[in-house]
C-alpha cells in the first residue's frame, strides 16, 4: 500500500509522457501489480487475473486502433 501511495503522484504526473522516467514508472507499476496480486490472491488466481486484464486491454486497444473508437474518433 505504501508503494502505491508513493508511486501514484509520479504516475499521475508522467501519465501521458514518453520519457525514460515514464517507462521506468510503467515497469515499476507492473512489477508492483504482480507482487500485490500474487500476495493477496495467490499465484494461480493472480495469473488468471493478469491474463484476464491483458486480454481485455489488448482487445480494446486493437479495436481502438482499427476503428478509432473509443479513442481518437473526434
Amino acid at each position: 500500500m505504501v508503494a502505491c501511495a508513493l508511486l501514484l503522484p509520479a504516475i499521475l504526473y508522467e501519465g501521458s509522457r514518453t520519457s525514460a522516467f515514464a517507462q521506468i514508472l510503467a515497469g515499476l507499476s507492473i512489477a508492483l501489480f504482480c507482487v500485490h496480486a500474487t500476495t493477496f490472491l495467490g499465484i494461480v488466481c493472480a495469473f488468471a487475473f493478469i491474463f484476464l486484464c491483458l486480454t481485455v486491454t489488448i482487445r480494446i486497444e486493437n479495436i481502438g486502433v482499427a476503428t478509432g473508437i473509443p479513442f481518437g474518433l473526434l
